[in-house]
């Protein structure tokens, strides 16, 4: 038959959790299997070694020495989580039990420390946490409702928008909340979201002080490990300043689109006179001074264009459809003053967009070109990994000057308008594009048009 010592020796070595006895200078006596495994030691490395400065290399934990300190002054036990660190530099939380060993004179002279390794317990605690966490302080409103429509969750952003007296509206009807109009609203939401389904809308909602705000809401189901439907979720995001904006966006727009109609209107009315006069006087008389009458009329007509195309041009594209950059590129070659510029095309590609609106993204570009670049410029266009390029071998653009020439009115030469290049962001824009002015490959002017759908 096995003596105690034996049992205990056995049961020690083959138990689940670390052992380890420490004596009264904290130096490791034994520690068993379980114990060298979880912290990456060879048991000759550990036993005869000063725990703290093994295990907690950065410095003694004071909680877990407090909890020693008591249990040798003659407690019977204690409990303590710590972390530590193995042999691999890897942390791990241990939840301790200390017990201590005494002799015949009932005396504490050695430590029994049972380990239990509970990482994967606290690693789960402190992710919910930072959920609570980030659920309670989210600006939506947040709420999880049971099959019985019964609240299990809500958000303070919920509880303040309906308000929810105190930190928790847990157990609440979801009913006794809501005033019967919208529970009747939101209640075949949730059935649906209860059935698996995720669904959006937009809604209106009157707060607690009466004031009307505008929600986009979401429902999804709240589903289990087991992937068994447990409740639904509700998620409320006010858009009502979102939506003003937009509203206030799109009449400034209508406003500066008629604006520019009425002014060009009332400005092509004298000046096709003032041409049609011009004309006549020509015929009547030979002066020097017609030819440059009529270049700066030719001028007044270009900005009166440009003028109106840069108010229509800065509204957002509706209906997109796949373009072939080449054809459209091959159209717009032939009706700009191109003279003997050359035009090179890398790679033939189709993008999503409006053909007409990319039409005076390349024309703008084109003449851009020819103007600073001189007659003999050459034009490449070419494809990127976020959509596509235009470039020439001109003079390029100074550093300085690459945000700038996008403005209104910014322009170098006495014959420009200043609009082309801001027509091309307007239109890039409108299509949820960017563009960016940078160094061409030969020096010259680049221009980059990313996040652009390009066809598969």
């Amino acid at each position: 038959m096995a003596t105690d010592e034996a049992i205990a020796r056995e049961a020690f070595e083959t138990a689940a959790t670390i052992m380890v006895v420490l004596d009264a200078d904290g130096v490791v006596r034994r520690i068993n299997d379980r114990g060298c495994q979880v912290l990456g030691y060879d048991r000759s490395e550990l036993e005869g070694a000063e725990w703290f400065e093994t295990i907690v290399p950065d410095g003694s934990d004071v909680g877990l020495t407090e909890v020693l300190d008591r249990v040798r002054s003659g407690e019977e036990s204690d409990v303590h989580e710590n972390t530590v660190r193995t042999s691999e530099g890897e942390i791990r939380w241990i939840k301790w039990h200390v017990a201590g060993l005494r002799d015949d004179d009932g005396t504490v002279t050695d430590l029994l420390v049972s380990g239990s390794d509970v990482t994967d317990r606290v690693e789960t605690e402190r992710r919910l946490r930072r959920y609570e966490q980030a659920i309670e302080s989210s600006t939506n409103l947040l709420a999880a409702i049971d099959q019985d429509y019964t609240y299990v969750l809500t958000n303070r952003r919920y509880r303040e928008f309906y308000g929810i007296e105190g930190a928790s509206a847990d157990d609440r009807s979801v009913a006794d909340v809501l005033d019967p109009e919208q529970f009747a609203e939101v209640k075949p939401y949730i059935d649906r979201a209860l059935d698996g389904e995720s669904l959006e809308y937009e809604t209106e909602r009157v707060d607690r002080d009466g004031n009307e705000r505008t929600f986009h809401v979401q429902y999804f189901p709240l589903e289990a490990e087991n992937d068994t439907i447990q409740g639904a979720v509700a998620a409320l995001q006010d858009v009502t300043d979102r939506k003003e904006r937009s509203k206030q966006l799109r009449r400034e727009v209508e406003r500066l689109e008629e604006f520019a109609s009425v002014i060009s209107h009332d400005l092509r009315n004298p000046l096709n006179v003032a041409q049609g006069r011009l004309a006549l006087l020509s015929e009547e008389i030979d002066s020097d001074h017609i030819e440059p009458i009529d270049r700066s009329l030719e001028r007044m007509e270009v900005i009166i264009e440009d003028t109106l195309t840069l108010a229509r041009q800065g509204k957002t594209v509706g209906e997109t459809e796949s373009v072939a950059v080449a054809d459209v590129i091959g159209q717009c070659w032939v009706s700009v003053a191109t003279g003997e510029a050359a035009l090179s095309f890398d790679e033939r590609f189709t993008i999503w967009a409006d053909r007409d609106r990319l039409r005076h993204v390349f024309e703008n570009l084109f003449r851009n070109a020819v103007t600073h670049g001189g007659p003999n410029v050459t034009v490449r266009i070419g494809r990127t990994d976020g959509g596509f390029y235009v470039e020439d071998d001109g003079p390029g653009i100074p550093d300085g000057d690459r945000e700038s020439i996008f403005e209104p009115g910014y322009t170098t030469v006495e014959s420009g308008t200043g609009f082309g290049l801001t027509i091309v962001r307007g239109i890039a824009e409108a299509h949820g594009w960017t563009v960016t002015a940078t160094a061409g490959t030969e020096g010259g002017a680049r221009f980059e048009f990313d996040d652009v759908d390009i066809v598969a």
